[in-house]
Order: C-alpha cells, then structure tokens, then sequence
C-alpha cells in the first residue's frame, strides 16, 4: 500500500517537476473554471422543495419499517410462547 501512494505522490511531483508542468496544471484548473461557469445550479427554491421531499420520504420509509419489525416481532413472540407452553 505505501508504494502505491509513494508512486502517485512521485507521480505528482514529476509533472510539476517538468517545464510545462506548472503550465499543464494551470491550464487543467482554467479549464475546471469554464466547466464550472457552463453548470446550470439549481436555485434555492428547487433545492429546499428537494430536501422536504427527501425529509418526509426517510420519515415515512422510517416508520414503515418500524412498523413492520414490530408486527414482525410481536408475530415471532407469539409464535415462540405457543412452543413454550
């Protein structure tokens, strides 16, 4: 495992140690920029409608699930006390 990271650290440095390495990185991060500006960002309505969406449907999975351990459970016990009687 350490030689893994040792050859990608090493890797690293050798691009920024070659000539146009520190060329070749700016001109990656000039490019991640214009990427950046071409992302179409959801607005802060869309992105707070999303999130009650996300709430209310880990809410109502939550107590289904609840329920149904504890109908499983209460199922199990009573199956468990016929066996023991």
């Amino acid at each position: 495992m350490v030689r893994i990271e040792a050859s990608k650290a090493s890797d690293a440095s050798s691009i920024l140690a070659r000539p146009d390495g520190w060329l070749t990185m700016m001109k990656f991060i000039n490019e991640v920029r214009e990427e950046l500006k071409q992302v179409v960002w959801p607005s802060r309505q869309e992105v707070v409608k999303s999130t009650w969406i996300i709430l209310i449907t880990v809410i109502i999975i939550s107590l289904f699930l609840f329920f149904t351990d504890f109908v499983f459970e209460q199922i199990f016990e009573y199956l468990v006390s016929l066996g023991t009687k």
